[in-house]
């Protein structure tokens, strides 16, 4: 999540959503993303002693990102997926959306960008916000 990473690619991700949206780009995401955003914040509340007023604009303003969420990922493929390109199932199910929905993966986690390149486009956040 932005807001807890390094302040440089907190402006990388900043700079890609506003990008996007002159560019009309959509985005796509398992539904996992909404509570993987909330358990990062609820984290991040706990171990920084941060004040859960100070979080909760924090969730409100991810909220605000038109994405697409899918229900639909089947379980065979994602543990099939996850065990080919040595992942967990929930990266997996990254990966797997970007594949179906012929769209590049937009991650800054660079572990799984290695392991999934050459399957998936990797979306590079510097080239969109350049």
């Amino acid at each position: 999540m932005a807001f807890v990473l390094e302040e440089r690619e907190v402006c990388l991700i900043t700079d890609f959503f506003n990008a996007s949206a002159t560019y009309n780009r959509s985005f796509f995401a398992p539904f996992l993303l909404k509570y993987e955003t909330i358990n990062v914040c609820k984290s991040v509340a706990s171990h920084q002693q941060i004040p859960i007023s100070h979080m909760l604009p924090k969730i409100h303003q991810l909220s605000r990102i038109h994405i697409e969420y899918s229900l639909d990922v089947p379980a065979e493929e994602l543990f099939s997926l996850s065990l080919e390109k040595n992942i967990s199932v929930y990266d997996a199910a990254y990966v797997w959306l970007a594949k179906e929905k012929d769209a590049s993966l937009c991650t800054l986690d660079t572990k799984l960008q290695k392991k999934v390149r050459g399957y998936v486009e990797i979306l590079d956040l510097g080239q969109i916000s350049n």
